[in-house]
């Protein structure tokens, strides 16, 4: 795994680099330079710092990649001390496949709120494209922090964790901080951040039915104002196509910058810590847009991914099924968050393994220190 300096061991058994091992050089090749020419000259963005902590082990998986000459022999220190290794390349088996995933994702739980302990909760965010039983889980949370508000706004702290969220919708965190902060003020810094923008859904037919399909998907969800939108720009761009037009502008509505109503209850105003995997993009990089806009939030862990302007990806296979292209649906204009801006963590955490204990003795060292202050 990478860890902000260099690519480590996670996991390993007899005879291999003990966890911890700093990999240094394959076959005389700096490692760093070798992921640049065995990884991110084929895939990934080599100078967004997020890429490496997602991508960079990829050193040692063999996709085939004809222009790539697998490494024989590599080189690793531990505590000062240098060990040598030769590398017996193996098939991707199940338990391979458990272990990858235990090094990227931790012990990442399911959708839902725990407590630690007494007084610190944990919501566990792994996935924005949530199946029934996870969509119920996000709305019993909302509906609990509603409920009994009191209990949150006396919190040592929230902590909020993306570990596995490979996007979605961005309305689940969206839902979760209305419950939070209150739905006016969410509302209203959503508001200033998109003041000017502007989203420009591409008018062709495959992408105008994808929409429409959307919306009948997340009517189907029970997500009764997303389909309602989804709807909206089908018809829209429905209407573009009709008149020869490429795009369909979806635009603030005129009375958007309004003052909002005030919310009856008092702010959130607790630390809330947000847990960021390095491959933290789409929908999980709106979640961050959201949580960032109040100051009582703390990003923990790793840089964030970045996006383009281009979303609302779908899937074409080619007619001679040996690949398939991604078809952006839509492109923002203005967009309150930089073309590639890459969030970077207020506590980094280089810790090999991101487990939930480790992830929260983070957290306590930080609350600690506050108090100290």
């Amino acid at each position: 795994m990478w860890r902000g300096d260099g690519l480590y061991v996670h996991t390993a058994t007899a005879g291999q680099p003990a966890p911890g091992s700093k990999l240094l050089a394959c076959d005389g090749k700096p490692a760093e330079e070798l992921i640049r020419t065995n990884v991110f000259a084929f895939q990934g963005r080599v100078a967004e710092a997020g890429q490496w902590w997602s991508d960079a082990r990829n050193l040692f998986i063999d996709t085939h990649n004809p222009f790539v000459v697998r490494p024989r022999g590599c080189s690793f220190a531990l505590d000062g001390k240098l060990t040598q290794h030769a590398l017996a390349w193996r098939d991707i088996g199940p338990e391979a496949e458990r272990l990858l995933a235990a090094s990227s994702d931790g012990d990442a739980r399911g959708v839902g709120m725990s407590e630690p302990r007494k007084n610190l909760y944990w919501m566990s965010m792994p996935t924005f494209h949530p199946d029934e039983a996870e969509r119920n889980a996000y709305r019993a949370v909302n509906r609990g922090i509603v409920s009994d508000r009191a209990r949150y706004l006396a919190a040592d702290a929230v902590v909020v964790d993306l570990r596995k969220n490979g996007g979605g919708s961005s309305s689940w965190a969206r839902e979760f901080a209305r419950a939070l902060w209150g739905a006016a003020r969410v509302d209203a810094a959503m508001a200033a951040f998109s003041a000017n923008t502007e989203v420009w859904w591409r008018a062709s037919p495959g992408n105008t039915d994808y929409v429409a399909w959307m919306a009948g998907e997340l009517d189907r969800q029970g997500q009764a104002e997303g389909a309602a939108w989804s709807r909206t720009q089908a018809e829209g761009m429905r209407a573009a196509l009709g008149r020869g037009a490429p795009f369909h502008v979806e635009r603030r509505a005129a009375d958007a910058g309004a003052a909002p109503a005030a919310d009856a209850e008092p702010p959130f105003s607790q630390p809330l810590y947000v847990v960021v995997p390095g491959d933290c993009a789409s929908a999980c990089l709106d979640a961050l847009d959201v949580f960032t806009r109040f100051p009582n939030t703390r990003l923990i862990g790793a840089p964030s991914s970045a996006d383009s302007r281009y979303m609302e990806v779908r899937r074409e296979n080619l007619a001679s099924g040996l690949a398939a292209v991604r078809v952006p649906n839509k492109m923002y204009v203005n967009h309150g968050r930089t073309d590639g801006k890459v969030y970077q963590p207020d506590i980094p955490v280089t810790a090999v393994a991101w487990t939930m204990q480790s992830l929260l003795e983070v957290v306590e060292r930080d609350l600690a220190a506050r108090q100290a202050r």
